[in-house]
């Protein structure tokens, strides 16, 4: 059961997010957009902290 309850999940995600784009695709772009935006920050600010963790460990 627990492996149809995942698969129920993912589609509707899937069904959401097409609803969406089809209705609202401005809105949709707006929001992947700054999604991507967020998640880069993230990433960046996650790879600065490891670098400078790695270099303050060989001093």
């Amino acid at each position: 059961m627990d492996g149809a309850l995942k698969k129920g999940v993912g589609l509707l995600v899937i069904l959401f997010l097409g609803f969406w784009l089809v209705q609202d695709p401005n809105g949709f772009a707006d929001s992947a957009k700054s999604t991507g935006s967020t998640i880069w920050d993230l990433l960046t600010k996650l790879f600065d902290s490891s670098i400078s963790f790695i270099k303050s460990l060989s001093n």
